[in-house]
């Protein structure tokens, strides 16, 4: 039995008297006491920038090589030095956009999605607009908001440069067939670009598996501190053309973070994964799932595997419940037979009643979620939300509670229009 209890003890945003209900994560999760001290312990003993001799300067250039290596661990990227650190996902999507836009030409072609969240789509439509590059959208499943792959097959053609989609709605929870996405895109020579955001929180991600070219994630989606990360091929970090200062040396993955970097922040990231695996030791018996791991990188995969067992439970209880309340619509897979295409990520709306209304009312009754398109407005105007009241976004993770369902359902039925 996953033991959620023992787990929330490592949160001190849980342990105050008469904690709120925190179902804001997909935004930003708490974190537990170690990520705290960790940030806490650098800038006490390692304050000092990087590439010094002496004593402060070497430590923090010890800590974000350690930290490269567990990121690499945490997604299985081959190459611990093909991970690049920045303020978060997109912030780093924004700054590579600019790169692969001088490798493209007028009459080229990119894909995006019309599931994400923005940070993956304009960067890249204000790219191809400097560019003179045709940008076409993957369309989705009205029901389920999957990626219609028939749909998708018909836009790519030779001229496609890059595919850029997410591995898990931030909205509406639904996951991707990345793989299949991926496979796809590279037979017509194209790269492909993974917002992995909404994903990490909940699953274990292997990089090489997905066969994607680039993967990015936000540390404060699972339990670290404000800081984001991408992954990307050596081979294309290596080519592709760095906007950077002149000191800046060509090595990766230097090449491609300007000045210095907010380290206090990296090293607590190391210790949200480091959490991670923590959980994946009390959780042993999930090892078996990951036979070609070993050592902490197991204990990390493990872990992700028990957090997405754990989150299934209460992502089910809640949307086998929600179903019976027609007065709500659920958007996106629901239908349990199809829960491995979705994260605890749960949107739903109560007909043309404003989102935020409700959450402002669920706020005051100490329940924490967001509302309106919370930044995926592609996938808000496709589904016509953007005209009506737009929904409310719950988020569940793994220290959440049976109870807090109970509780988030309750305050729904007493809302009042």
């Amino acid at each position: 039995m996953f033991d959620v209890a023992k787990f929330r003890q490592l949160f001190p945003a849980l342990q105050v008297k008469n904690p709120p209900i925190f179902l804001d994560a997909v935004g930003g999760t708490q974190v537990p006491q170690s990520v705290i001290d960790a940030v806490t312990d650098h800038l006490i003993t390692k304050n000092g920038n990087k590439g010094g001799v002496f004593p402060t300067s070497v430590k923090t250039d010890e800590m974000m090589e350690e930290t490269r290596k567990i990121v690499a661990e945490f997604i299985n990227a081959p190459d611990s030095n093909e991970i690049i650190f920045g303020p978060n996902f997109t912030t780093l999507t924004f700054n590579i956009s600019r790169s692969f836009a001088k490798t493209w030409k007028k009459g080229d072609e990119i894909i995006l999605s019309r599931l994400d969240h923005d940070a993956n789509v304009s960067p890249w439509v204000l790219a191809a607009e400097d560019a003179g590059v045709v940008v076409r959208y993957m369309d989705i499943d009205d029901k389920t908001c999957q990626i219609n792959l028939d749909a998708y097959q018909n836009i790519l053609s030779e001229k496609t440069k890059l595919v850029a989609f997410c591995a898990a709605s931030s909205s509406v929870g639904t996951r991707t067939d990345v793989k299949k996405i991926a496979q796809m895109a590279h037979k017509v020579g194209a790269l492909v670009y993974v917002d992995a955001v909404a994903y990490a929180p909940h699953d274990s991600i292997d990089v090489q598996e997905w066969e994607a070219d680039f993967v990015g994630c936000s540390s404060y989606k699972f339990f670290g501190p404000h800081v984001g990360f991408l992954w990307g091929k050596r081979e294309y970090l290596e080519t592709l053309p760095a906007y950077k200062i002149r000191p800046a040396p060509n090595d990766i993955p230097v090449k491609w973070m300007n000045g210095a970097q907010a380290f206090e922040i990296i090293t607590g990231a190391k210790a949200a994964i480091e959490y991670l695996a923590y959980v994946g030791k009390e959780n042993p018996s999930y090892r078996v799932l990951y036979p070609k791991f070993a050592s902490r990188q197991l204990d990390i995969h493990a872990g992700m595997a028990a957090i997405a067992e754990y989150e299934s439970s209460l992502t089910w209880k809640f949307i086998k419940e929600i179903k019976k309340r027609p007065r709500y619509t659920l958007w996106g897979v629901g239908d349990e037979k199809d829960k491995m295409w979705r994260v605890p990520t749960i949107a739903i709306s109560l007909g043309n009643e404003q989102s935020g209304k409700i959450a402002k009312y669920l706020a005051k009754n100490d329940i924490y979620i967001w509302s309106r398109s919370v930044y995926s407005i592609s996938l808000s105007e496709r589904l016509g939300l953007e005209q009506t009241g737009g929904f409310i976004r719950v988020g569940f993770v793994h220290y959440n509670t049976p109870e807090e369902v109970d509780i988030l359902l309750k305050k729904l039925d007493q809302y009042q229009v």
